[in-house]
């Protein structure tokens, strides 16, 4: 490595090697110098450091190219293992072989290594996955990803035993809802006449009465949602956490970044496919409530195949109350200062890849989808009560 990165300081050949080896089937490889690493990004957040790793080995006279992901996670700095942002989750899902055999046809990638370093933090070492469908995805593969969801979610309300590790979330959407009273206030003020443009034009006030209504309502929903049956969950599982790759009984779903892990309801995890997959640009010509129908109809489809014959109901009960809370109430915190601070324009345009004026009007757009889903979730919790 020519240059120095604080995630990666004092890798050297001999750090690679078993890796590599391990990697590569090869337990003779032997690692050639000039390894290369390069700074990955894209979702809301990467912690202290995420990096694609590459170089070569030799066996003999033949020379083999080789790619790692190196994940730098934070120390725990006193955070209570089941919080929904508990930094040495990951680690410890891989570390515990719990993220190897997976039900339901959903993977996570392979890990080489979890190196807990002196200073608290742990470097996850995985092997990447090359994906076999890049870039956007069509109407119907958004349905099969769904489906396959549904197999992982439904596996273990048919009967594979949840795990109950200290370290898996436990109340995630709670523990991220709640936080979101100050930024409430501040909307108030930011959203009123005089405020920054973006921010009214974001927040029009019919849409910052409905987010108030939410925030009023949100026990009636979280406790709705305790109610409901319980399963894993990865809980960010969208596009740009999802990869495809061929398995040995046909193509395989790879989920990454595992850091939110934990105890979920039925149907939450559909929420962050539709939604946040709409919020990353990434269903490119898709209208939002097209993606919902088809993202909800091959849930459902996984879960039967799974063996949950429970009431679709309480699935959509799940998504609705779920994907409604989480993105309006929940997400205020992150979205309100990318719009409001001139300071935070840089990084959002980086992270969605287009001016900051085009995200607000896009983004503009996905409230229907949302402030339905939230009349949905109150109109089934009347007709189930």
């Amino acid at each position: 490595m020519t240059e120095e990165a604080g995630g990666l300081s004092g890798v050297d050949a001999a750090t690679l090697a078993p890796m590599v080896r391990d990697m590569l089937g090869e337990p003779a490889a032997v690692v050639s110098q000039g390894w290369s690493f390069h700074p990955l990004g894209g979702g809301a957040s990467e912690g202290p450091g995420l990096y694609r790793v590459t170089g070569s080995a030799r066996v003999g006279r033949a020379a083999h190219s080789w790619t790692l992901i190196c994940k730098v996670c934070a120390p725990a700095n006193g955070a209570q293992p089941r919080a929904w942002d508990y930094p040495p989750r990951e680690p410890l899902a891989y570390g515990s072989g719990l993220l190897a055999a997976l039900p339901g046809g959903l993977a996570a990638p392979r890990c080489l290594a979890v190196e807990a370093r002196p200073d608290g933090t742990t470097r996850l070492w995985l092997d990447a996955v090359a994906d076999a469908h890049p870039g956007p995805w069509s109407r119907d593969r958004y349905a099969l990803v769904a489906r396959r969801l549904g197999r992982f979610n439904g596996a273990y309300l048919a009967g594979v035993p949840l795990p109950d590790r200290p370290w898996l979330s436990r109340g995630w959407l709670r523990a991220f809802v709640e936080p979101s009273g100050p930024a409430l206030a501040d909307l108030r003020r930011l959203a009123g006449p005089g405020g920054p443009p973006l921010v009214r034009r974001l927040y029009p006030p019919p849409v910052v009465s409905e987010i108030e209504r939410l925030w009023a309502e949100r026990e009636i929903f979280l406790a709705a949602l305790d109610r409901l049956p319980r399963t894993l969950c990865h809980h960010d599982a969208f596009r740009r956490n999802l990869l495809h790759r061929a398995g040995t009984e046909g193509e395989e779903l790879v989920a990454v970044d595992w850091a939110y892990a934990g105890h979920g309801t039925v149907g939450e995890e559909l929420g962050q496919l539709v939604v946040a997959s709409l919020y990353f640009f990434e269903a490119p010509g898709i209208g939002p409530s097209d993606l919902a129908v088809a993202c909800f109809a091959g849930y459902v489809a996984g879960l039967r195949e799974a063996g949950w014959a429970g009431d679709e109901r309480l699935v959509r009960l799940g998504f609705a109350a779920a994907a409604a809370l989480r993105h309006t109430v929940g997400l205020l915190p992150v979205m309100l200062p990318l719009v409001s601070d001139p300071a935070r324009r840089p990084v959002a345009e980086d992270r969605f890849g287009r001016p900051l004026e085009e995200v607000v009007a896009a983004w503009a757009e996905l409230w229907p989808l949302q402030i339905g889903l939230a009349e949905e979730a109150r109109a089934l919790l009347r007709a189930i009560s």
